[in-house]
């Protein structure tokens, strides 16, 4: 339990080092140069953040126990790619790297989503076949996928910059988000029916 807690917390380090660096270069301290905005990188990173202790905080109230520390993980790491890719060029330097961040950002809110589901169901603090969870869930991911994509029509709105790209990118960005939320919906819902099939031999 020690140790969950410290990854927990070695997570939130990390990310408030993202987010610390971004702001730096925002305000003109650093000078670090990246392929779309610092504007757009501090949203997004103070966005996962927030969202991520409010819903373990609001996990906490209702259960007992916030987020597993699995969910900080993966959301750093969804922060991380995003954030690399945009300092170290990889967006412009590989035409895979941007279908990736959003099949990887897709999965990774898919999976913390049936984690939240799971839990509340698991308390009694909602009462839902599995199958409605899943849809729930993966329901969930999607949307949090399309205001990030709101996010750049916005930045682009507002600095007269392209971040959104074309319909055809937008299409596929929230495409790449869906199949990835369902991957990783499905095979946590496989492996979980694999633990229900042993137990009940």
């Amino acid at each position: 339990m020690r140790v969950h807690k410290s990854i927990i917390w070695a997570v939130r380090v990390g990310f408030a080092g993202w987010i610390t660096f971004e702001l730096l270069n925002l305000s003109g301290v650093l000078h670090y140069t990246l392929d779309f905005t610092w504007l757009g990188l501090v949203v997004t990173s103070t966005g996962i953040f927030g969202i991520i202790e409010l819903v373990s905080w609001g996990l906490r109230k209702s259960t007992g126990t916030g987020l597993p520390w699995p969910a900080y993980v993966i959301a750093y790491f969804g922060t991380s790619w995003d954030v690399l890719g945009d300092v170290v060029h990889w967006y412009s330097t590989y035409n895979w790297y941007d279908q990736a961040a959003h099949f990887f950002g897709g999965a990774s809110l898919g999976i913390i989503a049936v984690m939240v589901l799971w839990r509340l169901e698991f308390a009694g603090k909602i009462h839902l076949p599995r199958w409605m969870l899943n849809i729930a869930a993966l329901g969930v991911a999607n949307f949090v996928g399309i205001l990030y994509e709101l996010e750049e029509y916005f930045e682009d709105v507002i600095n007269f910059t392209n971040r959104l790209g074309s319909a055809t990118d937008t299409a596929n960005d929230i495409f790449l988000n869906v199949v990835g939320a369902l991957t990783t919906i499905v095979i946590a819902s496989m492996y979980v029916a694999s633990l229900q099939r042993k137990k009940s031999h």
